[in-house]
């Protein structure tokens, strides 16, 4: 639904920090809670990335393009394609690089703020991404048989994974294609000391996980967020992901291991395994 970097005992994938919680009493609807723990760190995540890298704007008007090569690979040539990415936040790091790629893309999220600060971004750099406030299981505001490529990151923030992938299809033409990348679900459930490997999580069980998003990795460097709010993250293991896509339509093309996912490189988490994994499927 959202890009909050996700988090475990080994901080994989850039997660947050985050202390772990028990589900709490009368909480907020799932797609709330995490569209206003993102509402309230965007600015700062967007302030983050400036420190991180000052000439932010000036880049991406000269093309940067900040994507997993094998991601854009797997993708194929994108020129003039209506590409939509579901997740983009306020950086929309992601949308600027398939639109630099050559692709015409429209951007969305759950969070108001996120499309405010994603919209001025897009004026600075002189984009042409159209962005649009929507929940990326549903993208009620998105037209059916609109777009050529669905591309899709984060799904730890997506509930319900079948809902999803019935929509990415209703959106795509009937050439489209989607592209899914993500962290590789073995993985998230694995750390690593010494050189030996520890199972950190059950692997079947897929329950909600609730934390206190104190920020990302980005936020520790640069300082820190003073803020905290209580987010919840989903667990989807491979099974659920391919049977997912195939429920709602799709053909699958290729699964690839990613060596390197989120700027994260396997020997930062654990050597010789794979960090992420994409997939490639067509309508």
């Amino acid at each position: 639904i959202v890009v909050l970097w996700s988090f475990r005992k080994f901080r994989l994938f850039q997660r947050a920090a985050m202390s772990k919680l028990k589900e709490p009493d009368g909480r907020a609807s799932h797609g709330e809670m995490l569209r206003s723990a993102w509402d309230d760190y965007q600015e700062a995540y967007m302030n983050f990335n400036l420190k991180e890298v000052p000439d932010f704007h000036r880049r991406y008007s000269e093309g940067a393009v900040t994507l997993d090569a094998a991601v854009v690979q797997l993708a194929g040539d994108v020129s003039g394609a209506h590409l939509l990415d579901t997740c983009c936040a306020g950086d929309a790091k992601q949308a600027f690089s398939w639109e630099n790629l050559g692709a015409r893309v429209t951007a969305c999220d759950i969070s108001p703020v996120a499309i405010r600060i994603a919209k001025g971004n897009a004026y600075k750099i002189g984009s042409n991404v159209t962005f649009v406030e929507a929940d990326a299981q549903t993208l009620s505001p998105i037209l059916d048989s609109s777009v050529d490529i669905v591309v899709a990151t984060y799904i730890s923030w997506f509930e319900d994974l079948f809902l999803c992938c019935r929509n990415w299809h209703r959106v795509l033409k009937p050439t489209g294609r989607l592209v899914l990348a993500h962290g590789n679900p073995v993985m998230q459930c694995l750390s690593e000391r010494d050189g030996v490997l520890s199972v950190e999580r059950d692997y079947f069980d897929t329950s909600p996980e609730y934390y206190r998003f104190d920020g990302t990795p980005l936020a520790d460097k640069h300082g820190g967020w003073k803020g905290e709010r209580e987010i919840v993250e989903f667990f989807h293991p491979l099974t659920e992901v391919i049977n997912a896509i195939a429920d709602a339509g799709f053909v699958i093309r290729r699964l690839e291991k990613l060596a390197t996912w989120n700027n994260v490189d396997r020997e930062e988490t654990i050597p010789r395994l794979p960090v992420g994994m994409a997939i490639l499927a067509e309508v």
